[in-house]
């Protein structure tokens, strides 16, 4: 087998299963777009389902490098460093899910859910629990600490709520991108539109928390200076 017939392979997946889905993707027509012989997904992968396993937690692992900057693992030191965080989390899901042109585990993920995909436990129960230990539990637990961080009253259920509400608000936007560019007449994929609805959803869910409009304020003002920053670097 000749090298860089798996990293052939993983990228001629990445861009047919994001265009076509699983099930309208053939192994033939993975492995002709790939340049390789038919044999090398069996010998590289074992089957199509593994393909589509490693082309999705792939895909997982290049958003979480990207929002490892974002996402902290450290103690939160205080409610205005919560606050700040919480933002740029927001921030960094609308553009990493709604911005992203090409191969996106988000859309592709979406879209599998949604689908007899759903219905096949070769597939389904793996790459679920793949996706959600590995890459979506850290996420969760660490926007559940900084809302409960920000309103420390709260209960375990309820910071969970609150973080299933920030979640629908940005999901939105990829789950119904089609019907908001028609209601909007504009293109919500656009970076500016992005952040004002990411300002949005700041702002509701930190009012909803207690914080007073000079905290949010000062908040956002933070995010978009680190943003900055990130882009300069």
């Amino acid at each position: 087998m000749r090298a860089g017939s798996k990293a052939a392979l993983l990228k001629a997946a990445k861009e047919l299963f994001s265009l076509k889905g699983y099930a309208a993707v053939s192994t033939r027509e993975i492995a002709d777009q790939a340049g390789v012989n038919l044999g090398a997904i069996t010998y590289h992968f074992g089957s199509k389902a593994k393909l589509f396993i490693e082309t999705v937690t792939g895909l997982m692992e290049e958003r979480a490098e990207r929002n490892r900057c974002r996402c902290k693992d450290t103690p939160i030191a205080s409610r205005a460093d919560a606050a700040v965080e919480l933002c740029a989390a927001v921030r960094g899901m609308l553009l990493e899910r709604c911005g992203v042109k090409g191969p996106d585990a988000c859309r592709l993920m979406y879209r599998e859910v949604h689908s007899a995909t759903s219905e096949d436990p070769e597939i389904f129960e793996p790459l679920m629990e793949s996706v959600v230990e590995n890459y979506m539990r850290p996420f969760y637990s660490r926007l559940s600490a900084l809302v409960q961080s920000l309103q420390q009253e709260l209960s375990k259920e309820e910071s969970e709520f609150t973080v299933h509400s920030i979640l629908g608000q940005c999901s939105v936007y990829v789950t119904h991108q089609p019907f908001l560019n028609r209601l909007q007449g504009s293109d919500t994929s656009e970076r500016g539109y992005l952040l004002r609805a990411a300002e949005q959803i700041c702002r509701m869910t930190l009012r909803g928390l207690g914080l007073s409009e000079s905290e949010i304020h000062n908040a956002l003002e933070k995010v978009a200076e680190y943003e900055t920053g990130l882009s300069e670097t």
